[in-house]
């Protein structure tokens, strides 16, 4: 905690850190792993996007997603095999607080809550962010005297909410040309502990994000040889069998 005393006006900072994002809504393109498209193996695409809400709740926002579709290379097949997501946000916020009564205010707090629900918007796949995740956090300044006519700018932030997980139960929906989108719904608030203390200026700003990983597996496709010998060799056991019926 970093407190600041100007005149009768405290500045206080919590949880300092940076924190980088864009303005608005984002789209990003997959991230794979190299030599995917022609290496024999398990691999992994990733995307996460995010937004920045300044000064407002959002509902329903949308976050855009990529579907996964096979890139091999000629000669490889590709195969998607799991999916799963993780889901959280960047919360801050700075407000004055004034004791606008006649009296010393003493051991109070302030709480801010922060609450950001995501869910599968109408065009996602079934099994996609079912039942919604809700990330919050919710942090407590404790306070010693406020004089009558004082006050203080209380900076709050940036802040992590917690980070959620989930996977998809089926593979259904998730591959193919196109994209999905997830919604998101955001709650922020700052609580007094002692009604004597007024709220003012506040400015807030939640950037939710979503990271979304592809697992699939990259297969060698069978060489035309190979496949003309197991063809001469079923050839050869169907001969076999009839000619052993014939005896």
């Amino acid at each position: 905690m970093i407190s600041t005393f100007r005149s009768a006006t405290r500045t206080i900072a919590l949880a300092a850190a940076v924190v980088a994002g864009s303005s608005g809504s984002a789209y990003a393109a997959l991230t794979c792993a190299g030599g995917a498209s022609n290496t024999v193996g398990t691999f992994t695409c990733t995307e996460t996007v995010s937004f920045i809400a300044s000064n407002i709740d959002v509902s329903s926002a949308p976050l855009t997603l990529d579907k996964w579709s096979s890139f091999a290379s000629a000669g490889f097949t590709q195969t998607l095999t799991g999916v799963n997501w993780s889901v959280g946000a960047q919360v801050e916020s700075t407000a004055n607080f004034n004791n606008l009564t006649a009296a010393t205010i003493s051991n109070f707090s302030i709480t801010n809550n922060s609450s950001v629900l995501f869910s599968a918007g109408a065009t996602a796949p079934a099994t996609f962010l079912v039942g919604g995740l809700t990330s919050t956090r919710s942090a407590t300044t404790s306070l010693q005297t406020l004089n009558p006519g004082s006050g203080f700018t209380l900076i709050y932030g940036p802040a992590p909410t917690t980070t959620l997980t989930g996977q998809a139960a089926n593979l259904t929906g998730y591959g193919g040309a196109g994209t999905f989108q997830a919604l998101v719904s955001t709650s922020t608030a700052e609580f007094p502990s002692n009604a004597g203390i007024t709220m003012s200026n506040r400015t807030f700003s939640t950037t939710p994000g979503l990271t979304l990983t592809y697992t699939f597996q990259t297969a060698a496709v069978p060489e035309a040889p190979s496949v003309v010998l197991m063809g001469l060799g079923l050839a050869g056991l169907v001969a076999v069998a009839r000619q052993r019926r014939r005896v």
